[in-house]
C-alpha cells in the first residue's frame, strides 16, 4: 500500500507539471472546448451538496491556470 501511495504522489506531481505545458501547446479551439467543459462542471458542482465537487473544479482550474 505504501508503494501505491508513493507512485500516486509521483504521478500526480508529473501531471501537475505537464498539464500546463500541454495547455500552452494546444490550439485555441481545443482550449475553448476545455473551458466550456470546465464551466459546465463548475455549474454542476454548484448544484450538489458535496463541497469536494467545488474543490475538484477549483483544482482543475488551478492546474490549467484558468
Amino acid at each position: 500500500m505504501y508503494k501505491e501511495i508513493i507512485m500516486n504522489k509521483i504521478l500526480l506531481q508529473v501531471v501537475v507539471q505537464v498539464l500546463p505545458l500541454v495547455w500552452a501547446a494546444i490550439s485555441p479551439l481545443l482550449k475553448d472546448a476545455i473551458r466550456e467543459g470546465l464551466n459546465s462542471l463548475e455549474a454542476k458542482a454548484k448544484e450538489t451538496d458535496n463541497p469536494l465537487d467545488d474543490i475538484a473544479v477549483k483544482i482543475l482550474r488551478d492546474i490549467l491556470e484558468l
